[in-house]
C-alpha cells in the first residue's frame, strides 16, 4: 500500500472506496452481492479493475499474519467510542437538514466510514437506485484539536464533515452550469496557485469552483449555526479562508464575501439560484 500511495494518493480512494466490495470470512474475503466496483475514478483518473480484487491474496496474508481480526475484535470500545463522538460533537443530522433546506437537491441515507488512520485524507461518493440516493463519506474520527473547545471543537469537527457532504448538494447545481462555470474560470490560473500540493486534483473550472463553492457554503452555515456567537463566527470565517489559501485557492477571501452578499439579499432564495450571478462575478476577476 505505501508504494501505491507513493505513485498516487488516489490509490488510497481505489482501495478504501473499494472496500465494501468484499467482507472477511474468517480469514478469507468474499465478494459482496450488492457492492460490485464502487470507486473506479477519481480527480482525472480512472480504473478499470477493483484494485481489491488484484490484491485479494496479500490482503488476506496480510490479515491473518498481524492478527487483525482478533484485534478488530478487540478494539470494539474504541470503534463505538468513535461512533458516538460523531453522534455527540458533529450532528450530521442538524448539517443534512441544513443542506436539504437550502439546496434543492435531496438524500435519503448517509454513511459514514472512518478511522483514526484517515487524518485528511477524507471524500464523499453516492449511489442512485431509482428515486433512492445513498451517499458514502470517508472521514477522519472526531477530533479535539490543540488550542480548541467547547463551540471551536465542535466548528473545527462540522468542518470536515460538512465540506464533504455538501459536495452532494454543491456540485449538482454546477453540472446544469458546467458550460458556463468552465467559461468564467476559464484562466486556472487566477483561481488557483499550481505551485500548491493538491491543486493538480482539481483540473478544471468547474472542479475549482466546487472546491471554493464547499468551503464557502460552510461559512454560510457557520452564520446561522452560531448566530448568537459572531466571535466565533468570525473565527472560522478566518480560519477558512487561510486554510483555502495555503491550499492553493487563492481568491477564496474575495469568493466568500460574494457569496455572503448574494445570500444576504436572497435569503428566501434556494442557494442553486445564487450560482448564475455568482459564476458572472467569476467571468469578471
Amino acid at each position: 500500500m505505501d508504494s501505491l500511495m507513493k505513485v498516487t494518493p488516489l490509490n488510497y480512494i481505489f482501495f478504501t472506496g473499494n472496500s465494501q466490495t468484499y467482507q472477511f470470512d474468517a480469514d478469507t474475503l468474499k465478494p459482496s452481492e450488492v457492492y460490485l466496483f464502487t470507486a473506479n475514478a477519481a480527480a482525472n483518473v480512472k480504473i478499470d479493475k477493483n484494485p481489491i480484487s488484484t490484491y485479494k491474496k496479500e490482503i488476506e496474508a496480510f490479515a491473518k499474519k498481524s492478527g487483525f481480526r482478533k484485534f478488530y475484535q478487540s478494539q470494539q470500545p474504541l470503534y463505538r467510542q468513535i461512533y458516538d463522538d460523531y453522534k455527540r460533537k458533529v450532528n450530521l443530522e442538524k448539517q443534512w437538514k441544513w443542506l436539504e433546506k437550502n439546496f434543492e437537491a435531496k438524500n435519503d441515507c448517509y454513511v459514514i466510514y472512518t478511522s483514526p488512520l484517515i487524518n485528511g485524507l477524507n471524500y464523499t461518493t453516492g449511489y442512485t437506485e431509482g428515486d433512492f440516493k445513498l451517499i458514502e463519506m470517508v472521514l477522519p474520527a472526531v477530533s479535539d484539536p490543540e488550542g480548541k473547545s467547547g463551540k471551536a471543537s465542535e466548528a473545527f469537527n462540522t468542518r470536515v464533515m460538512f465540506t464533504e457532504i455538501d459536495h452532494n448538494y454543491v456540485d449538482i447545481p454546477s453540472k446544469k452550469l458546467k458550460a458556463d462555470i468552465e467559461a468564467a474560470l476559464k484562466d486556472r490560473n487566477k483561481w488557483v496557485n499550481k505551485k500548491a500540493y493538491g491543486t493538480e486534483y482539481y483540473p478544471n473550472g468547474e472542479k475549482v469552483f466546487n472546491e471554493y463553492m464547499t468551503f464557502a457554503v460552510f461559512i454560510l452555515y457557520a452564520q446561522e449555526n452560531w448566530k448568537r456567537d459572531p466571535k466565533l463566527i468570525a473565527e472560522i470565517e478566518k480560519e477558512v479562508i487561510e486554510i483555502m489559501i495555503s491550499r492553493g485557492f487563492t481568491k477564496m477571501n474575495e469568493f466568500t464575501a460574494t457569496l455572503k452578499n448574494l445570500r444576504s439579499k436572497g435569503k428566501k432564495q434556494k442557494i442553486d439560484q445564487l450560482y448564475p450571478a455568482l459564476i458572472k462575478w467569476c467571468a469578471v476577476q
